[in-house]
């Protein structure tokens, strides 16, 4: 039985791509691929270039790959995350709580969004926050080891150690790394 297509896979792949060997290499390829169109999807190839011109700090250029997603692709939660990574590289962290918080009231159980609220918000010195969020996400996904290690870091932000060594504790049971 074959599997209906996702885009994700292509976006995935795309991520791993922007984000590994030197910056402006993958921004050359992506715009190499998209002038040449060489690719089996054009979205992923945007998707990559945003991320790829956000290593190499050019957030308006991102930004620019962004809204050609949303104007001509269906919403999707990568792009959600991208939105807020965005405005993170801008050093806007108004702009990327905002962004954040629109993505999560789409996706509300998108990992990626999650995680990158959260550290954001342990960045921005937000650690009660922190706490907040995942108290309210981690039902979601109960065995989530990392879920923890966010727990542990607001608590040690906070001066509670007790509870900052419980939760990481918690994560490294469910690591398994008795």
């Amino acid at each position: 039985r074959v599997a209906p297509y996702s885009p994700d896979f292509d976006y995935v792949r795309a991520k791993i791509l922007a984000s590994s060997g030197i910056a402006n290499q993958a921004v050359n390829l992506f715009q190499s691929n998209l002038q040449d169109r060489r690719y089996s999807s054009e979205s992923a190839q945007h998707y990559g270039l945003a991320i790829a011109l956000l290593r190499v700090g050019n957030a308006d250029g991102a930004n620019k790959e962004l809204s050609w997603l949303r104007s001509n692709m269906p919403n999707h939660p990568f792009f959600a995350s991208l939105a807020a990574n965005i405005e993170v590289a801008r050093d806007n962290p108004v702009g990327a709580a905002k962004a954040y918080q629109a993505g999560l009231a789409i996706y509300p159980g998108s990992r990626a969004l999650i995680y990158g609220y959260a550290e954001h918000l342990l960045r921005i010195h937000q650690p009660q926050q922190v706490l907040q969020l995942i108290n309210e996400k981690q039902s979601l996904y109960p065995d989530d080891a990392y879920m923890y290690e966010l727990r542990s870091k607001s608590y040690a932000a906070l001066g509670k150690n007790l509870l900052s060594h419980q939760a990481q504790g918690e994560a490294y049971f469910r690591r398994y790394n008795v």
